[in-house]
């Protein structure tokens, strides 16, 4: 399956920009290219749901300060993943909206 490169990199910055060294970003790099990459459904649409999230989230109180985490929960939330993360925005995110999270 081909994939656009464009709607999915954010997800794939993301993760390469949470690694400590050289030796871990070159590792990841090459095992993410190895992996299938998930991407929002409906490209408009679904970044109009990413903003629900965002406005779900302030009604309660929340802030989120990531518009590129509110897309990735969005993706995961889309293709019925579960979210693996080190990121306290997405606890916040599943403790209000349909995102299902595991945090490491």
């Amino acid at each position: 399956m081909k994939h656009s490169w464009d709607k999915f990199t954010y997800i794939y910055q993301e993760v390469l920009q949470g690694v400590k060294t050289e030796k871990n970003f070159i590792t990841l790099k090459k095992y993410l290219g190895s992996q299938r990459f998930y991407e929002l459904k409906h490209p408009k649409e679904s970044r109009a749901s990413a903003a629900k999230l965002y406005f779900d989230c302030r009604k309660t109180g929340v802030t989120i300060n990531s518009a590129i985490d509110l897309i990735i929960a969005q993706t995961a939330i889309e293709n019925d993943l579960f979210l693996l993360h080190n990121d306290s925005d997405y606890e916040k995110i599943a403790g209000i909206t349909a995102l299902k999270s595991f945090k490491i």
